[in-house]
């Protein structure tokens, strides 16, 4: 077991979580706490994943939820192994491929938020009340709507920023979900992990938190909660710049 799952574990049980309903994509997402704890999974929905794994996931028996399409070569792994999983619910999508970078919610939502619905409330009623009303909020308060309005305003900004900064390599993503570059040079790309760290230094030291991707690539995971604000936007915004001007000098 990993450091990962030991930690996801014993986070579940400080909330007193003997069991859990988990969701994921990749196998990353859910393969070694499955493996580790198959115990404390009330269920597991697998949204359009371009492989399964079967030996892992046969144990979870009717637990597994799986959703995919019927288009392209990852689909067509994912049907195959169904078969060796004959109590999982499948879901599958009509016309549809479900690539790693999809926006299943906006390209499929419709389809995949009953299937999901449905097969939480016969695994566990209660936390599919609470999904239930999470997914009328979202669609009440219009969230997926306002997060590609202010996505919008905040790569604008960031685009801004670059055209300030010849650090900025490339500033790239969808509604409040962005990646930004830092590089020791445009024409080549070279990351620049030492300045990333310094900007998150100072980032923080102004009061605000970044999340730099692991690895030494000098990559800015830039993903506000949905419920921010145009105001608190610019001001993230306005403490990123200070803080590679202070960084780059």
């Amino acid at each position: 077991m990993t450091a990962v799952e030991a930690r996801l574990a014993a986070l579940f049980d400080h909330l007193s979580l003997a069991r859990v309903h988990l969701a994921g994509r990749a196998s990353i997402d859910w393969l070694g706490f499955a493996s580790a704890h198959p115990e404390r999974i009330a269920s597991l929905m697998l949204l359009c994943p371009q492989v399964l794994e079967p030996a892992a996931l046969l144990p979870l028996g009717a637990r597994v939820l799986v959703v995919a399409g019927d288009e392209g070569r990852g689909a067509a792994r994912v049907r195959a192994a169904l078969r060796l999983l004959p109590e999982a619910t499948a879901r599958i999508l009509p016309g549809y491929t479900g690539l790693s970078w999809s926006d299943l919610a906006g390209d499929r939502g419709d389809a995949i938020g009953p299937a999901i619905e449905d097969f939480i409330d016969r695994a566990d009623p209660l936390p599919a009340a609470v999904g239930l009303k999470v997914i009328e909020i979202i669609l009440r308060d219009r969230l997926a709507e306002r997060a590609a309005q202010l996505g919008e305003r905040l790569k604008a900004g960031l685009l801004v920023l670059q055209q300030r900064y010849d650090c900025i390599g490339d500033v790239r993503g969808r509604g409040l979900l962005l990646g930004l570059d830092l590089v020791k040079d445009r024409r080549t790309r070279a990351p620049d992990p030492d300045l990333a760290q310094r900007v998150a230094r100072e980032c923080l030291e102004l009061g605000m938190m970044t999340s730099v991707v692991r690895g030494g690539f000098g990559i800015f995971r830039i993903a506000p909660p949905i419920t921010i604000d145009a105001r608190e936007i610019d001001l993230g915004l306005e403490i990123f710049d200070r803080a590679l001007a202070k960084a780059v000098h």
